[in-house]
């Protein structure tokens, strides 16, 4: 039991870092775009690119060193890719819901974590405080036991005096 909760929660562990990256990444093709327009609005000399144009120029560029890739640009170019997917598919590439997922997929696993291991610390408090009332009810109990032999002995030595009293000296 507590080895399928470890697991669970290193997978889940496991998974927030590379959905923060690409979050991270969402954001970066986010300020991209922006830049981008920024750019042609401020310098009308410059080249009418379009906003797909640019990320596919920054997808061209990843696919390029696609083999000596880090963590960070291959989220990177997953989420240019999935941006670009959404564009084709719903015609509107940065409005496509995945920045949306992305966040409420953290914090689903964040909600998981905190469930898990609020589940392990109770589980652990509860065993600590049951042994705690088992070792109390143990001592409570050899206590009153212990009382209990006291008594009778003394009952029997009570029993032992009053029959030498009614018995004749010789």
């Amino acid at each position: 039991m507590l080895q399928e909760q470890y697991d669970d929660l290193s997978r889940l562990c496991d998974r927030k870092p590379e959905l923060l990256n690409s979050e991270e990444a969402l954001i970066a093709l986010e300020h991209l775009v922006y830049e981008e327009v920024g750019a042609k609005s401020s310098n009308p000399g410059c080249v009418n690119q379009s906003k797909m144009f640019v990320l596919r120029e920054r997808l061209s560029e990843f696919k390029k060193i696609h083999k000596n890739m880090n963590l960070k640009s291959r989220c990177d170019m997953d989420a240019i890719s999935n941006v670009l997917e959404c564009a084709e598919t719903l015609n509107a590439y940065l409005n496509c819901k995945a920045k949306n997922q992305v966040s409420h997929e953290i914090v689903k696993i964040d909600t998981r974590i905190l469930r898990e291991v609020s589940m392990l610390f109770l589980r652990a408090h509860s065993k600590n405080l049951s042994e705690n009332i088992s070792v109390e009810k143990f001592e409570a109990g050899g206590a009153t036991s212990l009382k209990e032999k006291n008594k009778q002995k003394r009952k029997k030595q009570r029993r032992k005096r009053t029959k030498d009293v009614g018995k004749p000296t010789t």
